[in-house]
């Protein structure tokens, strides 16, 4: 376990931080609506007991491995992943921290659209790392590209030629799809200051001549381009709030768009830009998607929930719209609660697919609403869909990856699960032979380090895993989860031993004492409680007098203390025998971590604008290093090395014994989302990060 692990997400600009603030509420005030629908320092003598051996780690890869992830690395795919152990590296020290490089990764990151090329012979897909082209047939990499930034958004011109890809910004690139050359980008000043980067985002769409290219801004407003010349044909401001889908009629006379925070749909004049029709969605509107049929007499909007209190039902449903009339003409629902993804015409207008809920696909009749044919799985949320030309096979890009599927048998052609959702944490055994991740769609996964294949997973019970861990033995696995619950599983059987149950809010932070006998839980709900690892039994709850919600903990290395981070701005460190707090640091005006260093000397602590170093012994700062966006720490393991991982994805490395130079030793950005777990082999030569990108990156400095 990476002890410094905070469980935060904030984006690159304080209106960012504020846009995400009140995404959250919203959030939190549908669940509960639903919910309800249905249901400085003080110092204090340490004890000082005696120092617990340290068990040599046993940690060995099981012999009974699940079926293999796919991982398509490369185009054309490699036959087998790189072996990090087989690359010739170097111990990272400061000496040679700047020349630290990636030598791997695993997975693609995180799905936001999919789209068929018009002579359906490739499949495009948006996704955290770029994009990537497959053959429709083979579902093998052609091609990819893109990949300095999150593409969350895609678009094929009409001849197939060209490729449209929308960035976070509210720029767009346009891309010659067989040489994968960027040929221009399209950028504006009124591109807004913030945009959502997650699944389900449609924000470029072109005319059914390709004259007309449609993108989507974060100001709220949407700008008609040219894409031959680049030039701005026109900009509609229809909304203040960030554009979340765009979609062009095959007359190309309409231009619908929504708005996030909005339930309305908006119809627009191509021509004249100006506002035809406001559409008002019903229900609770979450994030509105828009398409035409291919006949352009029907808009379907999806994306809301609808709430019967009388009934105590959460239903999810897409509105098909007249376009001449503008009057709604049927509604089609779903009767699972979820919110509607991945919605699609086929080509003939006839049917509509779509998921919801728990997940896996449903094909349904226009002309009757009624449903004709249901697909096992995906069993993860849907973010886009798509037909063939041909109206034969549907892609599906979803928290499960992408699938190819059959559409007159609705069997499962092909699939690869190298995709998923953003990483919330990641930890390596002692011996450094295996790594285990935990991810938003639910999945705690054990991989082996070196050749990055997958070995095992383990059940979540539908619950979003916050943090994980790994005994120092190496025997057993376990997972804080956000519905307060602690998990351990059996390493080598995968069998589940026990659930801890004592937290009344999520478990943000979990560590192993060094002596594997006792686990340490962190929570939301401002306490700590530490556990026997033998029976499950509560040792002690430390609590009582924390200021905020716990962000991080940390053993020292001879697990007699225990140092733990809040929300607001407070570090304690615990005596873990007796359960008390030894001395407490409450001079931080900001949400913070911290994390021991690997022979307990000194500590690190980062906030919104500096990271410190302390001496354990009596609190007092050593070093101290302006910088920014710091959500995660990490120490090398001889200790001369921290880095600390940001919200914008970067990662810097620090001399922690050199007072006089301010500066990183080294700043790497290759992450497109927050970094949220910072681990280092045993010999120090191989270090390994995760992000909420959904990737995981291996870094050496590589000996020639």
């Amino acid at each position: 376990m990476n002890n410094s692990t905070p469980k935060t997400n904030k984006s690159d600009s304080y209106l960012g931080i504020i846009a995400g603030l009140v995404w959250a509420m919203v959030g939190a005030t549908l669940i509960c609506f639903l919910l309800a629908l249905f249901l400085m320092p003080k110092i204090v003598p340490a004890a000082q007991p005696p120092t617990p051996a340290i068990p040599s780690a046993t940690f060995t890869i099981p012999p009974a491995v699940a079926t293999p992830t796919l991982l398509i690395t490369a185009a054309p795919p490699a036959a087998t992943p790189t072996n990090v152990s087989s690359i010739k590296a170097a111990q990272i020290t400061p000496l040679n921290a700047s020349q630290v490089t990636e030598v791997a990764d695993l997975g693609k990151g995180v799905i936001g659209q999919v789209a068929f090329s018009p002579d359906g012979n490739q499949i495009a897909v948006a996704s955290s790392t770029g994009v990537q082209i497959y053959d429709a047939k083979l579902l093998q990499v052609i091609s990819q590209f893109a990949g300095d930034d999150w593409i969350a958004s895609l678009a094929y011109s009409p001849d197939g030629k060209t490729l449209a890809t929308w960035y976070p910004n509210g720029s767009v690139a346009l891309w010659d799809v067989s040489t994968a050359q960027r040929l221009q980008t399209l950028t504006s000043d009124s591109s807004g200051s913030y945009q959502f980067r997650g699944g389900g985002v449609f924000e470029v769409a072109f005319s059914p001549d390709g004259k007309i290219l449609a993108a989507g801004q974060g100001d709220g407003a949407v700008h008609l381009w040219d894409p031959a010349s680049g030039q701005l044909i026109r900009t509609i401001k229809g909304s203040k709030t960030s554009i979340h889908s765009v979609a062009i009629s095959p007359d190309g006379k309409f231009l619908a768009s929504t708005a996030t925070f909005e339930g309305i749909v908006r119809v627009w004049s191509v021509e004249s830009g100006e506002l035809v029709k406001e559409l008002k969605v019903a229900g609770i509107p979450i994030m509105l998607n828009v398409n035409f049929s291919p006949d352009g007499n029907l808009l379907a909007v999806s994306g809301a929930i609808l709430i019967s209190i009388q009934a105590k039902t959460a239903e999810s449903s897409v509105t098909l719209w007249d376009t001449t009339s503008w009057q709604e003409a049927r509604q089609i629902k779903a009767q699972d609660g979820g919110v509607v993804g991945g919605v699609a015409f086929s080509p003939d207008g006839k049917t509509l697919t779509f998921s919801a809920g728990k997940g896996g696909l449903s094909f349904w009749e226009i002309a009757t609403g009624a449903q004709v044919r249901a697909l096992e799985g995906p069993a993860g949320r849907v973010y886009s869909v798509a037909f063939s030309p041909d109206g034969q096979t549907l892609v599906s890009g979803s928290t499960d990856g992408l699938s190819l599927w059959d559409t007159v048998s609705g069997a499962a052609l092909k699939s690869t699960s190298a995709y998923g959702e953003g990483l919330t944490d990641i930890a390596l055994s002692s011996n450094g032979i295996s790594l285990v991740t935990a991810s938003k769609n639910g999945e705690v996964v054990l991989w082996d380090a070196s050749t990055r294949q997958r070995t095992r997973a383990f059940n979540s019970a539908e619950q979003t895993p916050k943090c994980v861990a790994v005994s120092p033995n190496g025997r057993l696995i376990s997972s804080g989860f956000e519905d307060g619950s602690i998990r351990i599983w059996d390493a080598e059987s995968g069998a589940e031993i026990r659930t801890l149950n004592g937290h009344t809010s999520d478990v943000v932070d979990i560590a192993f004492s060094p002596d594997n006998t006792l686990l340490a839980s962190a929570s939301d709900d401002k306490t700590i409680i530490l556990w026997s690892v033998a029976d499950g039994q509560k040792q002690h709850t430390l609590s009582g007098k924390n200021e905020g919600k716990i962000v991080n903990i940390s053993f020292s290395s001879d697990g007699t203390q225990l140092l733990s981070s809040s929300s607001e701005g407070e570090i304690k460190l615990w005596d873990v025998f007796a359960g008390n707090a030894i001395y407490v640091l409450a001079e931080f005006p900001f949400d913070n971590r911290s994390v021991f260093s690997p022979d307990g000397k000194v500590f690190a602590s980062a906030d919104l604008i500096a990271i410190k170093i302390w001496n354990a012994a009596n609190g007092q700062q050593i070093h101290e290093w302006s910088t920014e966006r710091a959500e995660m720490l990490a120490f090398s393991p001889d200790g001369r090395i921290l880095v600390s991982g940001g919200s914008d994805g970067s990662l810097n490395l620090w001399n922690v014994n050199d007072d006089a130079n301010l500066l990183a030793i080294a700043t790497l950005k290759v992450h497109h989302d927050s970094v949220t777990g910072i681990v280092f082999t045993p010999d120090g030569k191989t270090m390994i990060t995760s992000s909420l990108d959904g990737t995981v990156r291996f870094w050496n400095v590589v000996q020639q």
